[in-house]
């Protein structure tokens, strides 16, 4: 999860990490009597997107009047493809140095990087005068490597000494939040000495996130709008339930053809099969993991309770460790009989992996007695092939 930067900030001041006094707003009447203590500000469209300074998210004003036209021009504008729907307001502050500062976590190395540059802008982190230093998590964090990162960076002692404290906030931020990326972009010194977070750039583990209910922040668009009701319902699965995975990635689509996939790889390949064959998906969803059978049923009813679909397409690898009867027969068919009205659509099953005989033989003959229009495919059909059979009955 992104958080936007007056978000961000919020955390950050959580942690100790000073920044501008600031108020965010989404509409511009509310500026009334609140801007009263300081006359000159920054005006920051709140997006998710990077680049927004020179896409003209960013406006310096001096007076109350100014603060407003930008206010207004920047709300319902678009940058980068995302409507400004919040703009946060902070005093400009007057500094004598930018620097950077953030922690990332390195897939490459697995291990969290701390990274700073006696210098601030866009693209920073690719710049080649960033210093990175990796955390050893068999040592852990120690200020000896903040400083060490900030000393390679070229910061001066006296800098470097209160940067490094800034740098322990962070950490404590980092682990504190399960964060993948935090980062201070531009990290100001104000002229009465103090270092001041002047952006806050924050990415939460959205894996990890059942484990902070302090965590209130609404939910991420979806392609540019709110979260549905379906989408809604779906994540809240594996937020309550942390067994296996089944849910935390919805998204509705615009097509008819629900889709249960297990495993992410072999569904972004179903996906490019049923397009080949002229069909639309109305989801993109997956379980893995071994899940528990209340948590695929739930799935299930989730996704077949969406109007219009003309086919179901649930299909996957060889499982090596998923329970293929406990996940199809107590899970997903438990699932479909609750479903109203009842499917009579096609239904392609693909699957492989501990119990499918077991598991297919039930299915075959309770679906046939309950007047499903199923069709079985084990391992030795490829996935291909099963999503050729599904186009051929829905057309």
């Amino acid at each position: 999860m992104k958080l936007y930067e007056h978000e961000g900030k919020v955390l950050f001041k959580a942690c100790g990490i000073s920044v501008p006094r600031g108020v965010a707003v989404k509409n511009a009447s509310e500026l009334d009597g609140l801007l009263l203590s300081f006359e000159s500000t920054a005006v920051k469209a709140q997006v998710l997107t990077g680049g927004r300074g020179k896409a003209g998210g960013i406006k310096l004003c001096h007076g109350l009047g100014e603060t407003k036209q930008a206010v207004t021009a920047q709300l319902g504008a678009t940058i980068h493809g995302e409507v400004v729907e919040t703009v946060l307001i902070e005093e400009l502050v007057q500094h004598s140095g930018e620097y950077y500062i953030g922690i990332a976590y390195d897939t490459t190395l697995r291990v969290p990087v701390l990274m700073a540059s006696r210098e601030d802008g866009i693209d920073i982190e690719s710049a080649g005068n960033v210093a990175r230093v990796a955390v050893d998590l068999s040592i852990g964090y120690s200020p000896f490597l903040a400083r060490e990162t900030l000393f390679m960076a070229g910061f001066d002692r006296e800098t470097a000494l209160a940067a490094s404290s800034i740098f322990g906030k962070l950490w404590q931020l980092f682990k504190r939040y399960d964060c993948t990326l935090v980062e201070i972009n531009p990290l100001h010194s104000t002229n009465d000495g103090e270092l001041l977070a002047d952006d806050a750039k924050v990415i939460l583990d959205d894996t990890a996130l059942w484990r902070h209910k302090d965590v209130t922040f609404p939910p991420r668009k979806v392609f540019g709008r709110e979260e549905n009701e379906r989408e809604r319902a779906a994540k809240a699965i594996d937020r309550e339930d942390t067994r296996g995975v089944a849910g935390s990635v919805y998204f509705d689509l615009d097509g008819d053809i629900a889709i249960l996939g297990i495993g992410g790889g072999g569904l972004l390949s179903g996906m490019d099969v049923l397009l080949a064959h002229g069909l639309h998906p109305a989801n993109y969803t997956e379980y893995s993991g071994n899940p528990p059978a209340e948590k695929v049923k739930a799935l299930t009813k989730i996704v077949l309770s969406k109007p219009g679909l003309r086919g179901l397409w649930h299909f996957g690898g060889t499982a090596n460790l998923t329970d293929v009867y406990e996940t199809m027969v107590n899970g997903f068919y438990t699932g479909l009989l609750e479903v109203t009205p009842k499917p009579t659509y096609p239904i392609v099953i693909r699957r492989g992996g501990p119990r499918d005989k077991e598991a297919f033989a039930w299915l075959k003959e309770h679906a046939a007695k309950d007047g499903f229009n199923i069709h079985f495919f084990d391992r030795n059909t490829p996935i291909t092939e099963s999503g050729k059979k599904l186009a051929e009955l829905v057309q």
